[in-house]
Parts: structure tokens; C-alpha cells; sequence
């Protein structure tokens, strides 16, 4: 809620003319002197935090961005703002029910360089309206077959490779054009276990995936409609079988598990499952997928991070900008309890679920975090980076290999694999 606290000395009445407020904090230009510019956590915007900057419309178009932000996530005020860079988590990071469609407009409101913010109140409400009616035909198109182009690429990673030969990332995608039903999947397996390994894990994954494709082909179910509870069951399927495998293979290669749990081999999960044009996306860790549409590109699913979880239990931001260990995972597939015989027993996967109604000219991009983390040197850079690469080479697959590439040209330090999936029509 924003207010002022007011009470009857502060406000002028008289017949027939507007209500003025006495004794009340104005709005200032950017002559007035730094020490007498007044300061409201979470609106101001940094450029008045800083003795030399010149203030514009783009000061007031991050206030209006920050209320947007707060109206959407019901976040903590941004405590954060007079630091340099102040990085502004996602709206869906405390409300992943949000529809996709608004981050990006958010984000460059509240865009840390004002140069690169709206420069006028009207173009930031052109776009804002614009998002919205595309959020709206999402909402409003029926359900349809659509045509699709897709594809992917894995590789190594330059830098990884030199110091682990094994690659753990894995995918798998099927396409059935004339049902018009997918299923792909990126898993990225977890590095340093005493059970098991990252790349055993992963391959276990997506076995299960290819099993469970394999067996939905003779099914009736592949020629209904399916909801998204049925859809979701799918893929939750999935990983529940991978996890049960897990622990069946380290139960039986060890006789106890006197270690952790979290010792034991994991994976990262993100996956799709399309019926039409409707599809729901899963997740479980750091691989993520993102929805690019015209000129935005935004992140569908919400990282499995120790940073995230602090965010969403309303740590404010100031402290998490220095919060230690915020890129450790705190899901993935291969999740255990002990039973008294100190062997495995698997536990509840807490899934994230996403829901979208594909439109013509989205792109969807499921990717391991070696995407995601070297294509540029930030996240944002990063997200610019993939959606100015997938402008550029509109063949999934030549625009696969190119991302690929530049992980790699930005060091390449982890596994890369992506699977791009196209709506041409």
C-alpha cells in the first residue's frame, strides 16, 4: 500500500477549486541540490543515490516500474538501490503463477543504467499495453495444432572439457507431428559425488524419458486433449522414475550410505511436454527455460538456488547481493531420505509447473545452466546475447550450433546443451 501520512493541517480546501496539500514533500528537478532530494526506499532510482547525475523522466519511469514490480510479486521494498548495479530479481521469483509476458517491460523500467530505461512515460505505457495484449491472445486463442521447427546441440564446453572429459549434461526430444504432441527434456547432472556420478544421473534421467515417450505412443491418450493436470502427471512421471532408479542403482552398489544424502548423484531437470499449442514446462535446479517473442526475450521457470529460496522467503535485497553460496542447488532429481537400514529411500520431488498457450512467432528454449551462465558475463547480457543469436540464424539448428559457440567463445567452463523449438504457424 502507498501513502502519505496526512491529517487535516495538511490539506486546503475551498469551494470550487482544487484540494491543495500544505507542509507536504514535493517533487524536485534535477537543479535541486543532492543534499535536499528527498529519498523513497525501493522507487528511487539509483541515479539519485549518486552526487553527479542528471535526473529525467527515466527517474520516474523506474518508480513506476518498481510499483509494477511490487503490485505483481508483493516483494520487499528494493533496499539495495544505492549500491552500484543493483540487480532486480524477477517478479516471478515471489509469484511463479504470474503470466510470462511482463518481465521484460519491468526490467527495463527499472534498468539500473538509465540510458538503456523508457526515456518517456508514454513509450513505457505503449509496451506495457502492447505485453498485455499478447498476454491477453495467449489467453484467448484455442487450442490448435501448430507447426513446429526445432532443434538442439550439446557439447562439452571447451574449458570443462579440459578438465573433466566427461560431459553430463543429456537431452531428448520427440516430435509427433500428426498428434501434434511433444516431449523434450535438458538434464544436467550434478558434479562431485561419493555415490554415484553427475553424468550417470543425468543418463538415468533421460532414459526414463525416452521410456516413458515410448510408452505414451500406443496409448489412447495421445489422440485426446490433454489438461494440464494430465500433461504435468507426465512429466512428473518422469522424473519420479529417474529418482526411484537412483537410488535403486546406489542401494545396490552400496551396502549403506553412511554419508549424506546429499551425496548422492543428482540432476537438474527441465523439460516440456506440448499438446497443440498448449505446453507445460517443468523444473527441477538451474536448467532453464526461456520464451522469446519479438524483440523480449524472458525466463519461464524460476531457479532452484539457495539465492532464490532467501528471495522468496523475503530476505531483502541488500543481503542477498552478498550472500554466500546463493548458485548452490537446493533441488534436482535424486532426492533421498535413509531408512533404518541406512539405505535409500527416495522422497517427494517438489516440481515446479509453468503453463503457456503457444502463439506464431515464439521461441522456446530449454538449456543447461552452460548456457545460460557463459553466454555473456551477466545474466543479462547473457539473455541479450541468446535472444540477439536466435534473431540472427532463424534454422534452430544453425541457431543451436551458434549458441554453442558462444558459450564457448565466453570460456566454455561448463556443459552446453539447449534444444530450441520454434512456432512457425
Amino acid at each position: 500500500k502507498l501513502f502519505l501520512q496526512l491529517d487535516s493541517r495538511h490539506i486546503w480546501m475551498e469551494d470550487d477549486k482544487d484540494p491543495l496539500l500544505l507542509s507536504v514533500e514535493r517533487l524536485y528537478d534535477q537543479d535541486t541540490p543532492f543534499h535536499r532530494r528527498p529519498v523513497r526506499e525501493g522507487f528511487s532510482a539509483p541515479e539519485i543515490f549518486q552526487k553527479h547525475s542528471v535526473l529525467g523522466p527515466y527517474t520516474d519511469i523506474f518508480a513506476l516500474g518498481a510499483l509494477l514490480h511490487y503490485l505483481i510479486s508483493h516483494a520487499p521494498l528494493f533496499n539495495h538501490l544505492d549500491t552500484p548495479a543493483p540487480h532486480i530479481p524477477s517478479p516471478r521469483v515471489y509469484h511463479p503463477d504470474f503470466p510470462v509476458g511482463l518481465d521484460h517491460i519491468i526490467f527495463r523500467a527499472c534498468h539500473p543504467d538509465p540510458g538503456r530505461r523508457y526515456q518517456r512515460v508514454s513509450q513505457f505505457i505503449g509496451a506495457f499495453e502492447r505485453a498485455l495484449r499478447t498476454i491477453e491472445e495467449r489467453q484467448e486463442t484455442p487450442k490448435q495444432m501448430v507447426q513446429l521447427a526445432v532443434g538442439h546441440d550439446i557439447h562439452i564446453g571447451v574449458s570443462k572439457g579440459n578438465r573433466n572429459p566427461t560431459n553430463q549434461d543429456a537431452l531428448f526430444w520427440r516430435y509427433d507431428r500428426e498428434r501434434g504432441k511433444g516431449l523434450f527434456v535438458i538434464a544436467d547432472g550434478v558434479s562431485h559425488y561419493n555415490y554415484g556420478s553427475g553424468d550417470r544421473a543425468s543418463s538415468i534421467l533421460i532414459q526414463a524419458a525416452r521410456k516413458r515417450w515410448d510408452t505414451l505412443l500406443d496409448k489412447p491418450i495421445m489422440d485426446q486433449d490433454l489438461s494440464a493436470e494430465q500433461r504435468q502427471k507426465i512429466l512428473a512421471s518422469i522424473v519420479e522414475a529417474a529418482n526411484l532408479a537412483i537410488g535403486r542403482e546406489i542401494n545396490e552398489q552400496f551396502d549403506r550410505i553412511d554419508g549424506y544424502v546429499e551425496d548422492v548423484m543428482g540432476s537438474t531437470w527441465v523439460a516440456g511436454f506440448l499438446d497443440g499449442n498448449h505446453m507445460t514446462f517443468a523444473n527441477l535446479g538451474d536448467s532453464r527455460a526461456y520464451l522469446k517473442h519479438g524483440d523480449a526475450i524472458e525466463q519461464i521457470t524460476v531457479d532452484h538456488d539457495y539465492k532464490t529460496v532467501q528471495m522468496q522467503v523475503h530476505l531483502d535485497l541488500r543481503s542477498v547481493a552478498t550472500l554466500m553460496g546463493g548458485s548452490l542447488i537446493t533441488r534436482c532429481v535424486g532426492a533421498f531420505d535413509k531408512d533404518p537400514d541406512l539405505k535409500l529411500k527416495p522422497r517427494r520431488l517438489d516440481i515446479d509447473f509453468f503453463e503457456m498457450t503457444l502463439i506464431p512467432g515464439d521461441i522456446v528454449l530449454l538449456c543447461s545452466d552452460g548456457l545460460s551462465d557463459y553466454a555473456g558475463n551477466d545474466e543479462e547480457e547473457s539473455k541479450l546475447a541468446i535472444s540477439k543469436m536466435l534473431d540472427s540464424y532463424p534454422d534452430p539448428r544453425s541457431a543451436c550450433f551458434w549458441l554453442v559457440a558462444l558459450a564457448n567463445q565466453h570460456g566454455g567452463g561448463d556443459n552446453i546443451s539447449m534444444i530450441e523449438i520454434k512456432v512457425l504457424g
